[in-house]
């Protein structure tokens, strides 16, 4: 299947107001602190998690970890919106769910250029009479006919449809649920991890010695990748391994570790000798081989050295996966073609995005020798960007 998210609409979410960002193979989001690019991210994590059969106050609660649903919108007293479009094989589709301050889902649907797949239907039901805290859901089946089911206001269709529903309205099912979004911290990747299946690398990359052991037992193709990409960022690297904890110190279950082999070493580092900058290219090379849709990196230029950048660059753009990036490194957007970025500012708590409208300007200086990053930390890049 080739697809591709094109764009996302996001309104009256957190600092978002009627706000598209469009999106490309390599998006990289630059702005200060606090002009809404970690919100940004935020968005994809709570669409990521619609196909998960949780409502939206447990992904609000949960997985966003706010206190109160109330604190993901811009106004309470208004309804939120978030409208994904995507390429698939050609064809334009798109998703989109309302939902208010309580939870309620108000509209839900799934579109394929001006044909609807699935709708929210506000009508009876013919099994049985509605309570009130339920709706009926129209959405096409495979033979093309209509089916309907009755869902809880609060929870999202997508995961609840027939396996008779329509094969695109999975397919935006599976992009969705693909989204995934990362934030490394070193000290959690050195854990020991179950012998257990996993394809599934966590958030803070605590669990990476249990995916890289999977891989290695179930898809070694994919593992040695991954290993001959480290081999290449690193060349001190001779092997990766995921060898099992010793007997006695296990707390009762089969536990790996993450051990590397360095020219010149005879014994392989444990995961407590080796460095932060390692443990995360490492995290950031097995998140891309994970058969993942979209993936947003925040700050993937900590702890890693500047020569690797556009190494790491290039990697982002030909791995399989679309790759979103947050920075606030001049030296990191030097590597970066001025199309993949997108300015993030924010004025009267409102965030507006934009790409690079002066971008004769800005070739004009890059001409001149001066760095896409210099241009950004001068303020020039963000000329006449608020209205």
């Amino acid at each position: 299947m080739n697809y591709f998210v094109d764009h996302i609409y996001v309104d009256n979410i957190l600092s978002f107001n009627d706000i598209y960002i469009k999106l490309d193979k390599l998006t990289v989001l630059i702005g200060p602190n606090a002009s809404g690019k970690s919100n940004f991210i935020k968005v994809l994590r709570f669409l990521k998690y619609i196909p998960s059969g949780m409502g939206i106050n447990a992904i609000c609660k949960d997985i966003l970890k706010l206190d109160t649903i109330e604190s993901f919108f811009n106004n309470p007293n208004k309804k939120a919106l978030i409208r994904i479009f995507f390429n698939i094989n050609n064809k334009e589709y798109h998703y989109e769910i309302d939902f208010n301050s309580d939870g309620t889902i108000l509209n839900e649907f799934v579109q394929e250029g001006s044909e609807i797949l699935l709708q929210y239907n506000n009508k009876s039901s013919r099994r049985r009479p509605l309570k009130k805290d339920e709706i009926t859901i129209k959405y096409k089946l495979e033979n093309l006919d209509w089916g309907v089911i009755i869902s809880n206001k609060s929870y999202p269709a997508l995961p609840q449809l027939e396996k008779n529903a329509h094969p695109d309205i999975f397919k935006i099912k599976e992009i969705i649920k693909n989204i995934v979004t990362y934030s490394f911290i070193p000290e959690n990747v050195r854990t020991i991890s179950d012998i257990s299946y996993m394809d599934m690398l966590s958030y803070d990359g605590s669990n990476l010695a249990q995916v890289l052991h999977t891989l290695l037992t179930y898809n070694r193709k994919i593992f040695l990748e991954i290993e001959n990409i480290m081999k290449l960022l690193i060349p001190e690297i001779e092997e990766i391994n995921t060898p099992p904890v010793k007997e006695e110190q296990m707390k009762g279950k089969s536990q790996v570790y993450l051990a590397i082999r360095e020219k010149g070493i005879k014994d392989p580092l444990k995961f407590a000798n080796v460095s932060d900058g390692t443990l995360r290219i490492l995290a950031f090379v097995t998140a891309l081989y994970l058969q993942n849709s979209l993936i947003a990196f925040e700050e993937p230029e900590n702890c890693v050295h500047p020569y690797l950048y556009e190494t790491l660059i290039d990697l982002y753009i030909k791995s399989p996966p679309q790759v979103i990036i947050t920075t606030h490194s001049p030296y990191f957007l030097n590597k970066v073609k001025t199309e993949y970025i997108r300015l993030f500012t924010k004025k009267d708590a409102k965030t507006y995005v934009n790409e690079i409208k002066n971008i004769q300007e800005t070739k004009a200086l890059l001409e001149e020798g001066i760095s896409l990053g210099e241009i950004w930390y001068s303020g020039r890049l963000e000329n006449n960007k608020i209205k």
